[in-house]
């Protein structure tokens, strides 16, 4: 093994544009938008999957989903599906 370096990690970088994309959706009750293109599908699921667990995002009753793009990447999708719009999968 090397030396060990001792430093402080930098402060977090959070990016807020998916949380605003989110936020966005809440104008438009029971639409699906693309909300961000992934290198795998894995990533993309993982992503929903975080964001259906209450992961970081607004209040609210949401919907995500992803799909496979024909070049192998993936897209996340979601919509803000309040229960009184009775919207289904």
């Amino acid at each position: 093994m090397g030396t060990i370096i001792w430093r402080d990690p930098p402060p977090i970088q959070r990016d807020r544009s998916l949380w605003k994309r989110l936020q966005a959706l809440m104008a438009e009750p029971g639409r699906w938008a693309v909300l961000g293109e992934y290198s795998s599908i894995q990533s993309a699921t993982a992503t929903a999957s975080c964001l259906r667990n209450r992961g970081a995002r607004p209040e609210g009753d949401f919907q995500f989903t992803s799909r496979s793009l024909p070049s192998g990447r993936a897209e996340l999708y979601g919509r803000y599906a309040p229960e009184e719009l009775n919207l289904t999968r």
